[in-house]
């Protein structure tokens, strides 16, 4: 009997669709960054608007709504602006990445469409942004991008990128990045070698390497999701050393090159797991060549005795792509991921020390994790008597957040409860609670709190900087 997919069906998992596709439009660039990963790449061969577009079509029948859009620098193709338009007319949901230097007041007015838009800052002064990008005036070239972004009222994230030869000026990249946009975040805080861009421009991506303890810092672990049970007992992995099969079974993205090469990561370039899109179609390369891929790489001995048995293996950013870029093979440790999952180790360790306390009430636990950490100051006597050592059967857990989070009225969900001091909001399967300012509060704190759906854990925000 032949499917019907307009009849309700039931099933136990979701069916296998590419929801999410990205595409590097280019791997040319203006800039020519020392941290970047990226081999330079030639206008000659790379895909026509007219094929993205037939891509892009694809993939919306195929079920996909969301794209990411990246390089190289995007801009740097005349039809920019044209292959913009139709990616984001097709999609629910989208990111942009770019330098910003070649934001125009055309490409500024399109994006004004409601999207991820990130535009990368790699210093707080001239000198030093065009002594990473080596390519004088970049600096102010991005300048005159984020002035245009405001002059149109289209809304940026300005993403920071941290390294070696800007970091002595990272306060100053946050404070430039706060009085840019109310939204800021920090890339990717340990950097990628290439597999292709040849030796020496590995050795300039080491140079410009954070040592492991200032990764861990800029990037913190979720204090909540530390389990102490397995700080004491580190799981490593079994002895199964398909290294791609788990993550291939779980994807539902997509990555596209600019010659028309696609992959299920973004970071795979090896041709022998690429799909050529001119030679066939997205379905092809989803429902057959992805599949194929099912225990095609081994990590055998090596991956076996290094990273499949580390203990610190739940602690490590390690990934068989990495160990690719890295060494030019998918088993092999990463000996820089190596030093920073022992920071990580160490941190986590560390923060369920100095950053939670445990109360009880009535057979209840109430966890409380503070970003910032606990002072050694007895507790006020009216806490101290509920203090407990450890947790307990029945467990609430607190979140607490000392800076509010971007958090407009429009993504809050359905309005359910407004007097002042609080407004409430049914958001999926959370509460989510906000203070509301009066006259008579002025100076009252900011607050959001965001409770699961049992009221069993809550993350609080406000914008005091105390415990």
């Amino acid at each position: 009997m032949s499917s019907n997919y307009t009849e309700a069906t039931s099933s136990d998992r979701l069916p296998r669709l590419p929801l999410k596709g990205s595409i590097d439009l280019t791997y040319r660039c203006n800039n020519n960054c020392r941290h970047c990963w990226l081999k330079s790449g030639d206008r000659k061969g790379e895909l026509t608007t007219d094929e993205i577009k037939k891509l892009v079509d694809e993939a919306r029948a195929l079920g996909c709504r969301e794209w990411g859009i990246s390089g190289g620098e995007p801009m740097l193709r005349p039809d920019f602006p044209e292959i913009f338009d139709y990616i984001t007319s097709k999609a629910k949901r989208y990111s942009l990445n770019t330098n910003g230097t070649l934001i125009t007041r055309e490409i500024a007015e399109l994006m004004k469409r409601k999207g991820s838009k990130m535009v990368a800052v790699y210093g707080a002064t001239a000198e030093v942004h065009d002594h990473v990008t080596r390519n004088p005036g970049s600096f102010d070239a991005t300048m005159r991008g984020f002035s245009l972004l405001k002059e149109v009222g289209a809304e940026f994230t300005v993403q920071l990128i941290p390294m070696k030869d800007n970091y002595h000026q990272f306060e100053e990249m946050k404070a430039l990045a706060q009085s840019l946009s109310p939204k800021w975040r920090i890339g990717a805080a340990w950097l990628y070698l290439s597999a292709d861009a040849g030796s020496q421009k590995n050795v300039e991506i080491n140079a410009q390497r954070l040592p492991p303890a200032e990764v861990v810092n800029l990037d913190l672990p979720n204090l909540s999701r530390i389990n102490e049970e397995d700080l004491a007992h580190p799981k490593c992995r079994s002895g199964d050393d398909h290294l791609f099969d788990s993550c291939i079974k779980i994807r539902r993205d997509f990555h596209a090159d600019p010659y028309g090469m696609l992959s299920f990561c973004c970071y795979l370039k090896d041709q022998e797991m690429r799909y050529d899109i001119r030679k066939g179609s997205l379905q092809d390369f989803w429902e057959r060549f992805v599949p194929s891929l099912i225990g095609k790489v081994r990590g055998g001995e090596e991956y076996l005795k290094n990273c499949g048995s580390c203990e610190y293996r739940q602690d490590c950013r390690w990934c068989p792509v990495y160990g690719y870029l890295e060494h030019g093979r998918y088993s092999a440790p990463v000996e820089y991921l190596c030093e920073v999952a022992k920071e990580m180790r160490e941190c986590k360790e560390r923060m369920v020390k100095e950053n939670r306390r445990y109360f009880r009430v009535a057979d209840i636990t109430i966890q409380v994790d503070s970003d910032i950490p606990f002072s050694n100051k007895p507790l006020q006597p009216k806490f101290e008597k509920f203090k407990a050592d450890g947790p307990g059967k029945d467990t609430v857990t607190i979140r607490h957040h000392f800076e509010l989070p971007d958090f407009p009225e429009e993504k809050r969900g359905i309005l359910k409860y407004k007097k002042p001091p609080f407004a409430i909001y049914k958001n999926g399967n959370s509460w989510i609670y906000t203070t509301i300012p009066t006259e008579r509060t002025i100076s009252y704190t900011k607050r959001i709190a965001v409770f699961s759906d049992d009221y069993t854990s809550v993350s609080v925000y406000n914008d005091e900087k105390q415990t």
